[in-house]
């Protein structure tokens, strides 16, 4: 009966941490170039609930050459969250360069309910558009959402 109790404590536990670090991400950039992204989330839920509906995408984001960066889902820029929600990342939006630059945007998420890849290659343009890198932007959680530019 112990083991019963114990393992539905581990389960409740579980979901608990899902939804905490579901609400969590690290943006790391390895590449010689400024990336730019957004990044998407769920409709405002209740803290420790999990979504895979799409509820918004944050202004346009950068990261500077060699950097990493923390974001919780309330403090994404552009995302605004009612008082007492929470919003779960779910993955993001890889910009080919600036604002004002006509380049695609590809979608990456680890997130297997939006269909989206873990992983794409893109060209990424610089200041005046022109071609700094290409990178492999990759999406992963594993306990926790990491956008990785390489």
């Amino acid at each position: 009966m112990k083991s019963i109790f114990l393992f539905a404590a581990l389960l409740l536990l579980g979901h608990a941490l899902y939804a905490q670090n579901s609400s969590r991400l690290t943006v790391r950039n390895t590449t010689p170039c400024t990336m730019y992204y957004r990044v998407v989330v769920s409709p405002p839920v209740t803290p420790g609930a999990t979504s895979c509906s799409t509820g918004g995408v944050s202004a346009l984001l950068s990261i500077a050459p060699g950097t990493f960066i923390s974001y919780t889902a309330t403090s994404l820029p552009g995302i605004s969250t009612p008082p007492g929600a929470d919003r779960v990342i779910l993955g993001g939006i890889v910009c080919s360069g600036p604002s004002g630059c006509d380049t695609p945007a590809l979608n990456v998420s680890s997130y297997g309910c939006l269909g989206w890849p873990n992983g794409v290659i893109a060209n990424v343009n610089g200041a005046g558009c022109t071609i700094c890198t290409q990178t492999i932007a990759t999406w992963n959680f594993s306990g926790q959402n990491t956008l990785l530019f390489n």
